[in-house]
Parts: C-alpha cells; sequence; structure tokens
C-alpha cells in the first residue's frame, strides 16, 4: 500500500527542537503560529509525516532551529506509525497518542484519528534500534493502514 493514496504533501515547520526521524508520525498544531509538533494525549491530530524533517551540513544533522517537514493532511487512508503495545482488527478505532504515535486505546483523553482499514489482524510489535528513533524507548510500532475520514476536530 502507498503511504499516501493521491495525496500531494505540503511543508510545515516544527516548533524549535523537534525533530521526525521518519514517516508515519501524528503532528499536531504547535504553540507558534505556523508551526506543528509531534502529537501527545488529548490533541487533536492535524497530519501524518511523510518523512523525516530537515537537515543540514555533511552529515546530514537533523535540524532543531527552523526545521521543516513534510506531511499530508488528514482525510482518506494513510499509513500511520502505532505505539509498540497496541492491537487492531479491521474496523477498530485508532487514536492519535503521546509522541506522535497512534494508540489502540483512548485513555488519557486521547482523540480519534480514524479506523483500522488494514488487511488484517495487527498485533502489538515493537520496533528495535536503528529503526526507531523519536522516542528513547521501545514504544513504537509498525505502520499501520488508518481511514481518517473520521478523526476528530476538537
Amino acid at each position: 500500500m502507498a503511504l499516501y493514496e493521491g495525496k500531494d504533501p505540503r511543508n510545515i515547520e516544527l516548533e524549535d527542537a523537534t525533530v521526525i526521524y521518519g514517516a508515519g508520525k501524528i503532528l499536531k498544531k504547535g504553540s507558534t503560529a505556523n508551526h506543528a509538533d509531534l502529537c501527545s494525549n488529548g490533541a487533536v491530530a492535524v497530519g501524518i509525516t511523510v518523512a523525516s524533517s530537515s537537515r543540514e551540513g555533511a552529515g546530514h544533522v537533523l535540524d532543531t532551529t527552523g526545521a521543516t517537514v513534510s506531511y499530508v493532511a488528514l482525510g482518506g487512508v494513510v499509513m500511520v506509525q502505532t505505539d509498540a503495545s497496541s492491537t487492531y482488527n479491521f474496523g477498530d478505532t485508532v487514536y492519535a497518542g503521546a509522541d506522535g504515535l497512534a494508540s489502540s486505546s483512548s485513555a488519557s483523553s486521547k482523540k480519534v484519528l480514524g479506523l483500522y482499514v488494514g488487511d488484517s489482524a495487527h498485533a502489538a510489535t515493537a520496533l528495535t534500534a536503528p529503526l526507531s528513533g523519536d522516542t528513547t524507548s521501545t514504544t513504537e510500532g509498525a505502520m499501520i493502514a488508518v481511514d481518517t475520514h473520521g478523526a476528530a476536530i476538537a
């Protein structure tokens, strides 16, 4: 499945000190006007990243000030990275959780991101270094297909 079906990526500046290590992270509105940040519990999701945030220099170090990231707006089916402990069956509700990761739990006032539309059941899957990167623990899971037409807007 394509990462984002028929969508044109957009670009947004990130809050200072926020870096994105790859595709599938959930973005929320930042605290600075016209900026984005990784989603947190209780926040409304705005888009899904399609790549890592901007880099600079010969070492390709992620920018920590004035960084930008490409993303697609919600609506339609997109691939989203879930947390390592969530499991899904076709049609299950998917929530926007902490660290920009999807979750199967509505705890902590998480907002609806959409419905799981994967081809089969998704078992909990923890990624291990060097595949994970936005968090320092093994909380990051696999990419899942989510129909975001029903995402919460408030």
